[in-house]
């Protein structure tokens, strides 16, 4: 006899159901392991870096007052200074940074990735860039070459603001 009703189609409702549920279960411990990437690197460049860029900004602000087209930014763990126009520029970036692997992007990554790293202080340091002329072909954002690049581990900071004054020197106050 045939029943009326299928068993399978409350199984494929079950089924459908509990991958439904893992997804969101997926995409919250994601969310979850981004969101403590983020409040690690924070508390890093709070403790370690802030009080640094502020000044280091002040100091900077000081001594380029008279030089035309600079242009400083100071936000969210990235400094950097920008002399030029539209057209024609030239860029020195210091950023705290996941040093242990670059490029980073736990956004992208899936949760089986995420689940293989530890994030640890000693993974992050700073990456001092020196950019040139800005790309304005790409409609998202501008994409700027990179001619020198050094990356130090906290420990290391102080080298890491030598190396961003030689940069700065030999590139912006030039």
């Amino acid at each position: 006899m045939i029943k009326k009703y299928s068993d399978t189609i409350d199984k494929i409702d079950e089924e459908l159901s509990a991958k439904k549920n893992k997804d969101i279960s997926d995409e919250k411990e994601i969310k979850r392991i981004n969101e403590s990437f983020d409040k690690l690197q924070e508390s890093i460049y709070k403790e370690f870096f802030k009080n640094d860029f502020d000044k280091l900004e002040k100091i900077i602000t000081k001594h380029t007052a008279k030089i035309k087209d600079i242009e400083i930014n100071n936000r969210f763990g990235n400094l950097d200074i920008t002399k030029g126009d539209w057209e024609e520029s030239v860029q020195i970036e210091m950023c705290i940074d996941y040093i242990k692997e670059y490029p980073f992007f736990p956004q992208v990554m899936s949760l089986e990735e995420l689940k293989e790293y530890n994030f640890k202080n000693e993974d992050f340091g700073l990456r001092v860039t020196h950019l040139g002329n800005a790309d304005h072909s790409d409609p998202i954002a501008d994409i700027r070459p990179t001619i020198e690049k050094k990356e130090f581990m906290i420990e290391s900071k102080d080298e890491a603001y030598k190396y961003f004054n030689e940069l700065l020197k030999k590139n912006i106050l030039d």
